[in-house]
């Protein structure tokens, strides 16, 4: 948990995923026009933004805290799961 307080210092979410342990390398997600997508949220309307080829989980984390700022949501701040969703969009899950 240190591991990941440390990286997220300065960011509005809290990451809740810790399954993965202290690993910052990539995550296995390979490809073009990647896209995460935030719906389940808050805020007014679903958000999203793209995501580099093969990204690390350092840049999953800063994505996500993107979105959830970008929702409008101040709420759900704890990142939870990303779902793969097909195509190249992966959908990210919070909770509070």
């Amino acid at each position: 948990m240190d591991y990941w307080y440390d990286i997220g210092k300065g960011l509005k979410s809290i990451w809740s995923i810790y399954e993965i342990g202290c690993n910052a390398d990539n995550v296995g997600i390979v490809g073009q026009n990647l896209t995460l997508i935030y719906e389940n949220h808050w805020g007014p309307e679903k958000v999203s933004c793209p995501l580099p080829d093969n990204p690390t989980w350092r840049e999953l984390y800063l994505a996500a805290d993107n979105l959830i700022q970008l929702s409008g949501d101040s709420h759900h701040i704890f990142i939870e799961r990303f779902t793969d969703r097909g195509n190249g969009i992966y959908e990210l899950s919070t909770g509070s």
